[in-house]
């Protein structure tokens, strides 16, 4: 029977998934919709969303993901405290946060200058949150440390969060001015027009007060 592209990978990367300093070193957070699946997960505080931790794979220029499980953490003498407390500490490194159009330029290999904040907090109504790479970084809401400090900057302790993918979050300061059901409205119609099957997560937004 022909491997498929995952049992390969995970093949290829053996060594380094039983290897506890580099799964410590390259383990983070995703989130997925809420599942059966047995893998080291924990509810995420959004209806729907569940978080997990997985080991980040460079392949080929690109990069994978590799799922904990119980039976590896064993196997690597790691408690499942200290691998969520790892994750945290290694997404709070990566995170991200960046006006829309200027993530939008980043993606288009427009110059931008890369840091944990890059925005006008002025003007800017919407705003994306995830890790430098964009890879599985929706969980970077999860980031309260720059939540906070994003909410002193938008002099604001309320947000709509919109799901765009698993791979960030879309962050809209709060001020009384927009409809919530339109906004969920809109999410549900870009996810079901832009947003790969795979790659989605709930058909709705979230209220986040900080």
């Amino acid at each position: 029977m022909m491997k498929n592209m995952f049992d390969v990978i995970l093949e290829e990367n053996k060594e380094n998934l039983l290897n506890k300093e580099f799964v410590l070193k390259h383990l983070y957070i995703g989130i997925q919709k809420v599942s059966t699946e047995e893998c080291i997960k924990r509810d995420f505080g959004f209806d729907g969303l569940e978080s997990y931790l997985y080991v980040r794979l460079d392949i080929n220029e690109g990069m994978a993901s590799a799922k904990l499980n119980k039976v590896l953490l064993e196997e690597l003498s790691i408690s499942e405290a200290e691998a969520w407390a790892q994750a945290q500490l290694n997404q709070h490194a990566e995170t991200t946060i960046q006006p829309i159009f200027s993530a939008i330029n980043k993606l288009l290999d427009s110059p931008f200058e890369d840091s944990v904040f890059d925005f006008d907090e002025e003007s800017a109504e919407i705003y994306v949150i995830s890790n430098h790479c964009m890879h599985l970084g929706a969980s970077a809401i999860l980031d309260k440390e720059v939540i906070a400090e994003v909410a002193r900057r938008c002099k604001t302790d309320k947000f709509i969060v919109c799901p765009s993918s698993k791979h960030e979050m879309l962050l809209l300061p709060d001020n009384g001015t927009m409809d919530f059901e339109e906004v969920c409205e809109l999410v549900k119609h870009i996810n079901s027009t832009e947003v790969a099957e795979k790659d989605r997560l709930t058909d709705r937004a979230y209220k986040l007060t900080v």
